[in-house]
């Protein structure tokens, strides 16, 4: 079976999990997210 990008992209969950994330990797992170259209960001 093959995916287009978008399609792959939807399938990802996006961790940032660490403890010691500060707010701007955090902010980071997201808007990594969201370039990339993940399907989810897990905090």
């Amino acid at each position: 079976m093959k995916y287009n990008y978008e399609e792959l992209a939807g399938m990802i969950d996006h961790s940032l999990l660490h403890p010691t994330l500060t707010d701007e990797e955090l902010r980071a992170g997201c808007a990594l997210a969201a370039r990339y259209r993940v399907a989810t960001v897990c905090i």
